[in-house]
């Protein structure tokens, strides 16, 4: 036994030969007991960081499990990575928009910026495969639809693309040596619609039409193929709400709208006749601050129910064909939310992260952190839930209990409204720096 432990020093020893500060160097070994409280102190900082082209010394107990014994929570060291940054265009400001990258289910994102600049990246190796600027003041995410790209203008306008074009001019400038980038596109839209007020989240498609809500309220089917309004839903339009992203939400009979009076309303997708209007939140408050009831989420859809939210208000469960509510849980909700076969998962105005069950609306867990720090949408991946602060840090929960397994600073300030996208176990996330990051945990 004496040999064994006599063997073992000897190789620790080795391993801090050329430690400037053996100490830290063994305190760096092992992760701190509660990371919550990492998270807690680093929240109040105002350091910079640089994530780009950062590199991480891993040891062997790097990859080790860890057990928290001063409250029994396991700590599991993720090893998350930022595989690829892109610089997809201009960064985001207070008053602009969050645009939404959209993914034609194969391996490319769309992006396009406020100024009108759109790129085409692959997924896989972060590549960009084009980029034109359009010089266009864009005011809604995109759309991939039918080989369409489709966004909204402030002025008014609704654009449709098609993405071949895009191809065929790129290959046409390749011969020219010609580098696109620094070269105004002369590509033209295949659609222009002019409505009556700027759309103000990304559009949804089903076969030949295309919808978007507007910022007066208004709901409004599109045809692109003959590139006329098919039918308008005339909304309210509120005088103070919050400038958001949330789009609407289908089931290939129906779109179901959130609207920024707390309103969710349901349509006939090829007439726009109202099926049922449910109330979220009712107007309240002293002034109209306090009023603000607005939906900035999409409706979510699961085995015949919707799941709901606003600010300010509640969090329901609506059946999809009466619009009856099953129940409702007052949660101020300002994020998409996710979803398993058991419960719904919120981001709150106060710093919680929330699981709640969707079946009766119970709170099964909630994760407190700092009351001004928002969190994006929460995302399921496996037996984890990932979200990301404002501030860009990563924060991992076991979805089992709601404890926080890992916390890295990661990424720039992202804006709460920024979705993720998971795909194959991959997240993409725009950062409000003017880049789509790919991560992926380990």
């Amino acid at each position: 036994m004496i040999k064994y432990r006599a063997l073992i020093f000897f190789l620790f020893s080795i391993s801090l030969v050329g430690c400037t500060n053996p100490a830290q160097y063994i305190g760096e070994l092992f992760p701190k007991a509660n990371e919550r409280a990492i998270y807690d102190e680093r929240i109040e900082e105002e350091s910079s960081k640089e994530v780009e082209n950062k590199e991480v010394e891993k040891s062997f107990f790097s990859y080790l499990i860890f057990w928290d014994t001063s409250e029994n929570k396991r700590i599991i060291n993720l090893d998350p990575d930022v595989i690829w940054s892109n610089d997809i265009g201009a960064s985001q400001n207070f008053a602009s928009s969050i645009l939404q990258p959209t993914y034609d289910n194969k391996n490319t994102i769309y992006t396009i910026d406020t100024d009108g600049f759109i790129t085409s990246t692959n997924i896989e190796t972060g590549d960009e495969n084009w980029s034109y600027s359009l010089d266009i003041d864009v005011t809604s995410g995109l759309l991939i639809h039918n080989n369409h790209l489709f966004f909204g203008a402030s002025d008014g306008v609704f654009y449709g693309y098609k993405i071949e074009h895009f191809n065929q001019n790129i290959k046409y400038l390749d011969k020219l040596n010609i580098i696109n980038v620094f070269n105004k596109s002369d590509i033209q839209p295949d659609m222009m619609i002019q409505l009556k007020s700027e759309a103000v989240s990304p559009a949804i498609g089903v076969d030949n039409l295309v919808y978007i809500k507007l910022s007066d309220g208004d709901t409004v089917a599109i045809n692109y193929e003959k590139s006329f309004i098919e039918w308008t839903h005339q909304g309210r339009n509120i005088a103070l709400s919050i400038k958001g992203t949330a789009a609407i939400s289908y089931d290939y009979e129906n779109v179901y709208v959130a609207r920024d009076d707390g309103n969710l309303i349901s349509l006939s997708h090829d007439t726009g006749k109202l099926n049922w209007l449910v109330s979220i939140s009712p107007k309240s408050g002293r002034n109209e601050l306090e009023s603000l009831r607005d939906i900035e989420m999409s409706p979510l859809i699961k085995d015949g129910s919707l799941y709901v939210g606003s600010y300010q208000g509640n969090l329901i469960s609506v059946d999809i064909i009466s619009g009856n509510i099953i129940w409702i849980t007052p949660i101020s909700i300002y994020a998409n939310l996710g979803i398993d076969d058991s419960n719904i998962y919120a981001s709150s105005n106060d710093g919680i992260i929330y699981a709640i069950d969707r079946y009766n609306g119970n709170k099964v867990w909630q994760a407190q952190f700092n009351q001004d720090t928002l969190f994006s949408q929460p995302t399921v991946l496996n037996n984890y839930i990932i979200t990301f602060s404002t501030n860009g840090d990563l924060i991992v929960l076991d979805k089992s209990n709601g404890n926080t397994v890992h916390f890295s600073e990661l990424l720039d300030e992202i804006d709460y409204q920024s979705n993720i996208l998971l795909i194959n176990k991959i997240l993409y996330i725009v950062s409000k720096n003017g880049r789509l990051n790919a991560i992926k945990i380990n």
